[in-house]
């Protein structure tokens, strides 16, 4: 008789990034994986104007919600209250606000909340991904600026600089979806 596989383990996000709240089952059927604060994107003339984003890995897209000044303080005002309604004093507050920036903000919403927040965010169905690339820009003195990770899909090649991670962290985030990535 020929030898069955067993089914491949359920995707668990590293445990540096906050995990979605385990009773929320989205309405839309689409969970949320991870996130991935700090992402910026260098756009206009000689690349001046920098655009923030998050990522936000679902098990059907990839999201990249505009991440403004607007959505930082919504992210803040709510890490706040819920950590006033759990009864934390001062410093739990603050320790809540400091999470809420960019990460455990998303985890608390569904897919297409997330992309209708802010105009300027985007998705790539993982079916549409082409390719992920990693490398390192360098400044003048030869020094590494950044880690960039790049996506290519359909619709063209998205490079975004990491700020607030690393490569490492996000190959951990990606490589369970995307499997090996060079």
């Amino acid at each position: 008789p020929p030898v069955s596989q067993p089914p491949p383990a359920p995707y668990s996000p590293p445990a540096s990034y906050p995990q979605p709240a385990p009773n929320r089952a989205p309405a839309s059927g689409e969970a949320v994986l991870a996130v991935v604060p700090g992402l910026t994107r260098s756009k206009g003339f000689m690349g001046v104007v920098q655009e923030s984003y998050t990522l936000v890995v679902t098990d059907k897209r990839l999201i990249f919600p505009a991440y403004t000044n607007r959505v930082a303080s919504a992210a803040v005002k709510a890490a706040r209250a819920e950590a006033k309604s759990q009864g934390k004093g001062f410093f739990g507050q603050w320790g809540s606000q400091m999470s809420a920036m960019g990460m455990g903000y998303y985890l608390q919403m569904a897919p297409e909340e997330i992309l209708a927040e802010e105009k300027g965010s985007f998705f790539i169905p993982h079916n549409q991904v082409q390719g992920i690339k990693f490398h390192s820009e360098y400044n003048s003195d030869g020094g590494i600026y950044g880690d960039v990770v790049e996506f290519r899909s359909a619709g063209g090649k998205y490079s975004f600089r990491l700020k607030m991670t690393d490569e490492r962290s996000v190959r951990k985030v990606l490589e369970p979806v995307y499997g090996k990535i060079k």
